[in-house]
């Protein structure tokens, strides 16, 4: 699989005091990509604000 670098990459965590989806977002940009982007206190907040979501099919 090739991700696209003109892509958005939204990372995050499940909390506040995680700090996994700031390593990623850093180490995504040192790799290329420009549009990357993180969710501070992450899914809890995007189910809170009922965003969508996408699950796989069976």
């Amino acid at each position: 699989m090739t991700l696209d670098p003109e892509a958005t990459f939204i990372t995050y965590c499940d909390g506040e005091a995680c700090l996994l989806s700031h390593e990623l977002a850093m180490l995504l940009k040192d790799l290329g990509f420009t549009r990357v982007k993180v969710l501070v206190n992450g899914w809890t907040l995007w189910k809170e604000h009922q965003l969508p979501t996408n699950t796989p099919s069976s």
